[in-house]
């Protein structure tokens, strides 16, 4: 989700993101950042070192924008933990939008008349792995073996599917993405009707 992931792309990782909205589409989200399969890559220290100044710098800017609150950071062996409350999905898209070097917003999450619509932001992840004189598919091929990312979003009351793409319905209040499962290829989209 933010800028900090792109901090990862010198050593392997498993990334989990989880939303939780409310029914008015307020909530929660938490960010696990989980180094432990590859520790023996960082021996020197240096990208958990990395990782904690990220977070740290995420902290700051999380603070500054509006609706988000409750921020909350911290650091064990080699996992680092980052997690908020959201008031509504405008709060999310300024968050997601902080980090955006075209100057354009872009809505990442939307909401209105009942519909949720998420298109997490894998473009950026992708185009901050992409070193120069690589091919899209030699940096998506990085990506699939360097970087587990998991997306679960959950919610206080049942949704209705109305469109899907790389997310499994695992229940009517929980939907998940898994790059190991779904790849680099194309975004993930979640559409959903409150009913």
């Amino acid at each position: 989700m933010f800028g900090l992931i792109c901090l990862l792309f010198i050593s392997s990782c498993v990334i989990e993101e989880h939303y939780h909205f409310n029914k008015e589409m307020g909530g929660h989200y938490d960010m696990t950042f989980d180094l432990g399969r590859f520790a023996d890559r960082d021996s020197t220290g240096e990208v958990m070192k990395g990782l904690i100044d990220g977070l740290n710098e995420e902290s700051s800017k999380m603070e500054a924008v509006e609706g988000i609150t409750s921020i909350e950071s911290s650091t064990a062996e080699s996992k680092a933990f980052i997690s908020f409350d959201f008031s509504n999905v405008e709060a999310l898209n300024k968050l997601e939008n902080e980090d955006n070097e075209e100057g354009k917003e872009r809505a990442y999450f939307s909401y209105r008349k009942g519909l949720l619509s998420l298109n997490p932001n894998l473009e950026s992840i992708k185009k901050s792995s992409k070193k120069e004189g690589q091919s899209d598919e030699e940096a998506t091929e990085l990506l699939n073996t360097m970087i587990e990312y998991k997306i679960t979003v959950t919610f206080d009351e049942p949704m209705q599917t109305k469109k899907m793409e790389g997310f499994e319905q695992i229940d009517s209040k929980t939907f998940e993405y898994n790059s190991k499962v779904h790849g680099w290829d194309k975004s993930p989209i979640l559409k959903l009707k409150t009913q």
